[in-house]
């Protein structure tokens, strides 16, 4: 009989499977063919919606809403929100930067003026800019979702705020070069508080489609 001190240790678990890093290198495969097809600015819709779809899966549970860390969850995104307000987020005329909240400002005057007949699909464009304001006025809500989310509830949110996602992300597909650090740090605050609630598979399977649409059906945008 072996002494005890001599038990052979306990098998340990790898960090990563075989599964996960196949998986990982298809994603990966997948995003480089839709960055090569749509350009670079395509990489943080994918990264987005990618997130989203394990917040679907239910990986993300522990840091969502009605738990403790589901708040720091969406504090973490007010603050992301707050800096991207002053960082530059665009570039304007003569290579110039315009803050978060200027650009912000321009694109709810957008809303209240009636798109240029001179401009080509405007009504598109139109559509696609109140998609983004319909964001930055959910952002301004989150309070009361997150008192919501902690009662239980907040779904109805969540779903409007994952359409409205895909509009943000998207925004670089076809300008990636026009936006600066406010423009990604906006976003990520979008996924951070996004990222706080359960997303159902039906507001994933539209996040998706409306993804799709975006990178191959819907013209330019500018």
């Amino acid at each position: 009989m072996a002494a005890e001190g001599n038990e052979a240790p306990a098998t340990r678990r790898w960090q990563f499977s075989l599964r996960g890093i196949l998986s990982f290198t298809a994603w990966a495969a997948c995003t480089a063919a839709f960055a090569r097809l749509r350009g670079t600015g395509a990489a943080v819709l994918i990264v987005g919606l990618s997130a989203c779809a394990l917040n679907c899966r239910g990986d993300l549970s522990n840091w969502q809403l009605p738990g403790r860390r589901g708040g720091k969850t969406a504090y973490l995104a007010w603050a992301l929100l707050l800096a991207s307000l002053f960082l530059p987020a665009v570039r304007g005329c003569s290579n110039s930067s315009i803050a978060g909240w200027q650009a912000a400002g321009a694109c709810a005057m957008a809303q209240f003026s009636m798109p240029d007949p001179g401009i080509e699909h405007r009504w598109v464009a139109y559509g696609y800019y109140s998609m983004l304001n319909l964001a930055n006025l959910l952002l301004l809500l989150s309070p009361w979702a997150l008192y919501r989310a902690r009662r239980g509830k907040g779904q109805c949110y969540a779903a409007a705020l994952g359409i409205c996602a895909v509009a943000v992300w998207s925004a670089s597909v076809d300008d990636a070069g026009g936006l600066l650090a406010g423009y990604y740090v906006w976003s990520l605050a979008v996924l951070c508080l996004l990222s706080a609630f359960p997303l159902g598979p039906r507001t994933m399977t539209v996040m998706v489609l409306a993804g799709l649409g975006r990178l191959f059906l819907l013209p330019p945008i500018h």
